[in-house]
């Protein structure tokens, strides 16, 4: 459920990423409080910074959800 719950959380928020504003920013966030979803966020940072560019919104949500799905929390 909590996979489930992250996951729409999750395309919501992605989904979003072409129009930014704050509300986008604030929901962010609130994500970032949980550790997992906090480590997910920043391998998606951290891919992003060492390659030099910017995934589509397709490909932040599947590394995303790739990186939760290695948290141990």
């Amino acid at each position: 459920m909590k996979k489930l719950m992250f996951s729409a959380v999750a395309l919501v928020t992605l989904s979003f990423a072409g129009m930014a504003n704050n509300e986008k920013i604030e929901s962010v966030e609130v994500l970032r409080n949980d550790p997992c979803i906090a480590f997910s966020f920043q391998v998606l940072d951290d891919l992003e910074a060492l390659h030099g560019c910017e995934y589509s919104d397709v490909e932040a949500g599947q590394i995303i959800l790739a990186a939760y799905d290695l948290c141990d929390n």
